[in-house]
């Protein structure tokens, strides 16, 4: 099995529409999405379903153009576990944010549902404030967002980020503004790449999971294991269609 990797050079439906395009031309057996945009990827999904081209999605639980849409957990319990770091970090009280990577991003949206929604049963002294900040799932345009929240607001006491590049982005502006320890940063992020944020505490908790442990999946079995069984179902689908058909 040859297994390579193409993506847009900006976080872009449009450009990731063009790369699937791209791939359904040049005849591949399955494709693995992440889309960017669900939304807008359905009609380009429905095109290499068509061809006969095996569909994998990836964060896109609303994707009805795919043979299987594979997802890491349950998004309302992730962002209840990220509110509940937050509000530990808060004292349960206080101004917070909630940041995505685009309002198109199905995983983003709703963990950041999730997160709101323990915020509001279990935390009434906490107060969401504005709309979601957009960060483009960029590293630069996290920080430069936060800090324009902290200037707004100058009582806001924590970020909720979705996209990994949110909570670092929001921990380098509390750094920079010297806030560590007044406003706290929590969210989706690698703690190997974002160790000092987390030490010197600009960022206050950083979240992940083990994508081994999917729990509606078969037992290890990983997205490249996926793929290959889904093909060899569709290949004893043709040859069985094949053989009826000689028979007749």
């Amino acid at each position: 099995m040859t297994v390579f990797q193409k993506g847009p050079a900006e976080t872009d439906a449009a450009q990731q529409i063009q790369v699937v395009e791209d791939l359904i031309a040049q005849g591949v057996d399955a494709l693995c999405v992440v889309p960017h945009d669900p939304g807008a990827m359905e009609d380009v999904l429905k095109k290499a379903r068509d061809q006969g081209i095996v569909v994998v999605t990836h964060e896109a639980s609303s994707m009805e153009n795919c043979d299987y849409d594979l997802e890491a957990f349950n998004y309302d319990e992730y962002g209840a576990y990220i509110m509940n770091t937050l509000a530990e970090a808060m004292g349960g009280e206080g101004k917070y944010i909630c940041m995505v990577g685009s309002l198109t991003n199905d995983s983003h949206n709703m963990e950041a549902d999730g997160a709101i929604a323990a915020q509001e049963k279990d935390y009434p002294n906490m107060e969401l404030i504005d709309e979601r900040i957009v960060t483009d799932d960029n590293a630069e345009t996290a920080y430069q967002k936060a800090k324009e929240v902290l200037k707004k607001y100058p009582d806001i006491k924590g970020f909720v980020g979705t996209s990994s590049f949110d909570a670092p982005g929001a921990g380098r502006a509390i750094e920079e503004a010297g806030l560590i320890g007044k406003v706290f940063a929590v969210g989706t992020g690698m703690p190997q790449t974002n160790k000092e944020l987390l030490d010197s505490g600009a960022v206050s908790a950083l979240t992940l999971w083990d994508p081994v442990s999917y729990t509606h999946l078969r037992a290890h079995e990983t997205g490249r294991n996926l793929v290959c069984r889904l093909l060899l179902e569709k290949k004893k689908k043709q040859h069985k269609k094949e053989n009826l058909t000689r028979k007749k």
